[in-house]
């Protein structure tokens, strides 16, 4: 039996990437939010980071879940 380990590997390295950075936008999200009084030039891009959070979340819940 021929098991495609390459394929493997690729998955592993993709998942760790993709939840590790999902967690660290969020982290600088809230970093970004829980720093000093700086109006829209930390909120703005705060919110933007919990956007793409949310995005990837839907991204995966569209790939894994049948339409």
């Amino acid at each position: 039996m021929n098991f495609p380990w390459s394929e493997l590997g690729q998955v592993l390295v993709v998942g760790l990437l993709a939840g590790a950075g999902v967690v660290a936008l969020f982290a600088a999200g809230v970093r970004l939010l829980a720093g000093p009084e700086g109006g829209t030039a930390r909120t703005v891009p705060a919110y933007a980071c919990f956007a793409l959070c949310g995005a990837a979340v839907l991204y995966g819940l569209y790939t894994l879940l049948p339409l």
